[in-house]
């Protein structure tokens, strides 16, 4: 990051939806922990200044090696809360205080141009303390990206109708009464999806571990693809893409 020319250049690896030793995606015939370590090979050449889990990271026990690999790593890395995450468990590894003094992890940080924004939706919904908190720092003199798990923004998608965010009209029109930019990156419905409504645009990133095939009335697993999303951020612009693989 070079301030002397007002640059501030960021790259931003969004891994989300791990489910690491969970029944189900065993059950598929899939390694979540082969993915990652796949992935992570890649993160590792892509020279990011950080990491940002986006949430499931899966059974307690698993915890304690994924956050290991991460501390060992080096990488900076922050945290978004997913509806299979544990508090107790995660906050071992990965702590920020709040002014509510919750048992929840919500937190912001800043630069000169930018307001990060990280969002606790493990229960499904977000608090009405967290949401005061909410309202009470965005602020439209800077470029505002929010990290969640849930989609806040709605997606034509069976997951959508069935696992979404009990609050997020909420969220909504917090945001676009603003009028100004306002970046999402939120995981969860295990694809990958992008949207501009207003001045919102939400970026959903594909999961470590299985996808959810989209335009399907049901759910339907693709257990043979797998991915991460790149955010590049140079001062208030942002580009990102997502980085993909298959077993």
């Amino acid at each position: 990051m070079c301030f002397n020319n007002t640059i501030i250049l960021k790259l931003i690896a969004i891994v989300t939806d791990f489910h690491f030793d969970e029944s189900f995606p065993i059950e598929q015939g899939i390694d979540a922990h082969q993915n990652w370590e796949i992935m992570l090979d890649d993160i590792k050449k892509r020279n990011v200044n950080q990491i940002h889990i986006g949430g499931d990271i899966g059974e307690k026990k698993s915890n304690f090696l994924f956050f290991s690999e991460l501390n060992y790593l080096g990488i900076p890395y922050s945290l978004s809360m997913g509806n299979h995450d544990y508090y107790e468990e995660a906050t071992k590894h990965f702590f920020r205080t709040n002014p509510n003094n919750e048992k929840a992890l919500y937190y912001f940080e800043e630069d000169e141009t930018n307001l990060f924004i990280y969002l606790d939706s493990s229960t499904a919904t977000i608090s009405p303390t967290q949401l005061k908190w909410f309202e009470e720092i965005i602020q439209p003199t800077k470029k505002i990206t929010i990290f969640v798990h849930h989609p806040i923004l709605p997606v034509n998608t069976v997951v959508d109708k069935l696992y979404a965010l009990t609050n997020r009209d909420v969220l909504a029109e917090m945001l676009f009464k603003l009028q100004h930019p306002v970046t999402i990156c939120c995981g969860h419905y295990h694809l990958e999806h992008a949207q501009t409504v207003k001045n919102i645009t939400q970026y959903v990133t594909p999961a470590v571990s299985y996808q959810v095939k989209p335009d399907t009335e049901e759910v339907v697993i693709d257990n043979k693809n797998f991915g991460y999303r790149l955010l590049l951020i140079r001062n208030d612009k942002i580009q990102t893409e997502c980085v993909w693989f298959s077993n």
